[in-house]
């Protein structure tokens, strides 16, 4: 148990390893699980149905944990990706039960690919249920859980040095047999997340280098317009119950207010170059994460986007989860050197470049932005936290050491 511990040593960057102070982690900290198979771990997904965490990263290894008591359920290794690595974290569709991650199909021994590899899995388990080849290029993932359909961004044909040379695509797939409902062509360059708002049927990807949405039926996969964002969208957030979307900008411009029936852009919020965002539904509230140089956290009014609050956490804020019964968020992040990780062919760039003093993990009240607890860490991979609130436990994951930190979510 951490309880008893004064010091925690985490493995820095450049080799050698850093002495935290760990007395706010002792506050929280309940265990730390190792990861001995794995590889770069770098993200985290919970099922709170079955109580299950399914840690991936750059290796083609995948560890099942319990939630509840930390307990390792499983590990799995996908067989057949190009240079062995995923190209995002996994998604759960917890209707079906399944888990689903992607990465670049090998071809022909060479580690060549022009097709993606989606992996089916048992959430429970972790046992690979079926491999699904898809004819694009992999990308993220997003589950739509109203009609238990498995939905991919592809960025389409690109460049060796990563320059779209077409429009990218949104495939819709079956979350329970794997099958491919529908392939859609979006008029945006290199999707890259994409997000379902179910009671309005819709689907949105962000298109970053073309600067646009695309907005497509969930139902029959119709691309039904396109509208204008900021610089750069880079990830995003459905607010059902406010009938909204958020859209992280990198540029200064930084969060973008669409309605989200209409797709029409309501308002764009100066608020620096974002990351991360995410909804606290019951609070309504939205907690954005902005990446260098401001290193802050901004709260917004689900409804009206106006700010509530923005405070300084430090570091680069790169993800954020949140846990909806305490209405506490958790942000991990890099240093203040931070380069963010845009992943779309399996290219295999670390997801952090940062310095070793500005490590954080931050608690904050999603009603107020008011900070519970700030607290010294090793550098997490871009997705590397999640909540369970059902049992009351976040998982952080540790990049530079293949562990995961299993924390009190209610502190």
């Amino acid at each position: 148990m951490w309880g008893a511990v004064a010091l925690l040593l985490l493995g820095g960057l450049g080799g050698g390893a850093v002495l935290w102070r760990a007395r706010a982690v002792t506050e929280m900290a309940l265990r730390t699980i190792l990861l001995p198979t794995q590889h770069a771990a770098a993200w985290v997904a919970v099922d709170e149905r079955v109580g299950r965490a399914v840690v991936t990263g750059m290796g083609p290894d995948i560890t099942i944990l319990a939630t509840e008591s930390a307990r390792i359920v499983g590990v799995t290794v996908i067989p057949g990706l190009a240079g062995n690595r995923f190209s995002g974290p996994a998604v759960i569709s917890i209707r079906t039960g399944h888990t689903f991650v992607v990465g670049a199909a090998a071809s022909g021994g060479t580690g060549s690919t022009s097709m993606s590899l989606i992996s089916m899995l048992d959430t429970r388990t972790g046992a690979l249920v079926r491999t699904i080849a898809a004819s694009s290029l992999p990308g993220l993932l997003a589950v739509d859980e109203q009609r238990d359909h498995l939905l991919m961004v592809s960025p389409g044909l690109m460049k060796a040095d990563g320059a779209s040379l077409g429009p990218g695509s949104v495939s819709i797939l079956d979350a329970r047999g794997g099958a491919l409902l529908r392939h859609v062509v979006v008029s945006g360059l290199n999707p890259f997340k994409v997000a379902v708002d179910a009671s309005t049927a819709r689907i949105f990807a962000v298109n970053y280098t073309s600067n646009t949405v695309s907005i497509l039926d969930a139902r029959s996969g119709a691309l039904l317009d396109t509208v204008m964002a900021g610089r750069h969208p880079y990830a995003i957030a459905v607010a059902e119950t406010a009938g909204r979307v958020f859209i992280a900008n990198q540029e200064p411009r930084g969060v973008s207010m669409l309605d989200a029936r209409t797709g029409k852009v309501l308002r764009t919020l100066g608020l620096g170059f974002a990351a991360a965002v995410a909804v606290d539904a019951q609070a309504g509230r939205i907690i954005v994460a902005h990446s260098a140089p401001s290193r802050a956290v901004s709260v917004l009014d689900a409804v009206s986007g106006g700010v509530v609050a923005t405070v300084e956490v430090g570091g680069s804020p790169a993800t954020v989860a949140v846990d909806a019964r305490t209405h506490h968020a958790f942000l991990t992040g890099t240093g203040t050197n931070t380069s963010i990780w845009l992943q779309h062919l399996g290219q295999g760039r670390l997801p952090w470049v940062g310095n070793d003093e500005d490590h954080y993990l931050t608690v904050l009240d999603t009603r107020t932005g008011r900070i519970l607890h700030k607290i010294p860490a090793a550098p997490t991979g871009g997705g590397g936290v999640a909540v369970d609130d059902q049992v009351g436990h976040a998982f952080a994951v540790d990049y530079a050491n293949d562990s995961v930190l299993m924390l009190d979510a209610a502190r």
